[in-house]
C-alpha cells in the first residue's frame, strides 16, 4: 500500500524543484492545477481559476482524484493535494457561496488514504524575490495569505504540517527523506 504524502507551500516556493528531486527515488503525482491551467489556455473559452475558480477547483478534484488511483507501494508524494484546493476557494472565492464544495472535499480527502502528516514548503525570503521581479506570479501578500489558508485548511483536515525552511534543494529533499522515515519506516 503506498504512502501518500502531500506537498503543499504558497505560490512559487520549490515545491516542483523540490519533488522533481525526489522523484529520483520516490513515487510523485505532478500539481494538477498546473497541468489544467496549461491546458485550458490552449481553449478558445477554457475554464481558467481566475474567470471560473469553483468549476475550476471541481476540475482540479476529478483529475487529482484519477491521478491518485493505483498508486504503487511505497512512499508517493503529492504536489498538492484536495486539501489545498480549499485554501485557493478560501483565499480567492468563499466556501459559503458553494458549501457542497467542502463536503465533497472531505469525502476525497477521507478517501484519499493520505499519510497523517504534510510536508509545507516555507515561502522564498523576499530578498531573492526582489532579486528576480520574474520569479513570483502572485504577490508576497497574495502568496502569504495562501500560505496562511493552507496551514488553517491542513488544520482541519487534522493533517499535521512539518515546516521545511528555505534552503538548497538537497537540503530540503533530506529534510523531507529523514521525516518521512521517522514517521513511516520502510
Amino acid at each position: 500500500m503506498p504512502t501518500i504524502i502531500p506537498v503543499t507551500g504558497g505560490p512559487d516556493t520549490g515545491k516542483t524543484t523540490t519533488l522533481n528531486m525526489l522523484e529520483e527515488e520516490h513515487t510523485i503525482v505532478r500539481e494538477v492545477a498546473r497541468d489544467l491551467i496549461d491546458t485550458q489556455m490552449k481553449i478558445e473559452g477554457g475554464i481558467l481559476p481566475w474567470n471560473d475558480l469553483m468549476t475550476f477547483q471541481h476540475m482540479v478534484h476529478a483529475v487529482q482524484k484519477q491521478r491518485e488511483r493505483g498508486l504503487t507501494p511505497g512512499y508517493v508524494f503529492l504536489d498538492r493535494s484536495h486539501v489545498d484546493q480549499l485554501a485557493y476557494v478560501d483565499v480567492f472565492h468563499s466556501r459559503h457561496e458553494e458549501d457542497d464544495f467542502l463536503g465533497y472535499t472531505r469525502t476525497l480527502v477521507e478517501s484519499a488514504n493520505y499519510a497523517p502528516f504534510a510536508f509545507i514548503l516555507d515561502p522564498i525570503p523576499p530578498e531573492i524575490m526582489e532579486a528576480d521581479p520574474n520569479y513570483r506570479k502572485e504577490d508576497p501578500e497574495t502568496s502569504l495569505k495562501i500560505h496562511m489558508a493552507l496551514e488553517k485548511v491542513y488544520a482541519e483536515f487534522a493533517i499535521e504540517l512539518i515546516s521545511v525552511p528555505f534552503m538548497t534543494v538537497p537540503e530540503r529533499v533530506a529534510l523531507i527523506t529523514v521525516e518521512t522515515v521517522k514517521r513511516v519506516p520502510k
